[in-house]
């Protein structure tokens, strides 16, 4: 099975992410924070297809989430896109070495294009 994690505290932004991504046939699971993301990854039949991740959030932020990922050969292997409004975005994906970032407020088509580039209908 496909599906997408959407990591982000805002439960507005997370909900409506979810929404969107599941109203176009894409599974999603959410999480509030990096370390209730680790837990749900850890405890999944199978690991998500894409995740986007926040920067800034409660408990375990972004940039701490991509420190672990880099670290664990299972979470590295799965696409991580950034999703925030911080102008340091790119550089934060680029020292993150995550998979790409989208910009808040985030464009419904680019955030079906990563959807679509990285799960199967």
């Amino acid at each position: 099975m496909t599906w997408i994690l959407v990591v982000d505290d805002d439960v507005d932004v997370n909900e409506t992410m979810r929404m969107i991504l599941e109203m176009s046939c894409h599974p999603t699971a959410g999480a509030l924070n990096g370390k209730e993301a680790l837990t749900i990854i850890e405890k999944a039949d199978t690991s998500p297809n894409l995740i986007f991740l926040d920067l800034w959030m409660p408990v375990m932020d972004g940039i701490t989430f991509l420190e672990h990922r880099k670290k664990d050969l299972k979470l590295k292997q799965i696409p991580t896109y950034l999703v925030s409004a911080d102008a340091e975005i790119e550089k934060v994906c680029k020292r993150g070495d995550a998979t790409g970032f989208l910009s808040k407020p985030v464009c419904l088509d680019d955030l079906m294009r990563v959807a679509n580039k990285y799960t199967k209908h």
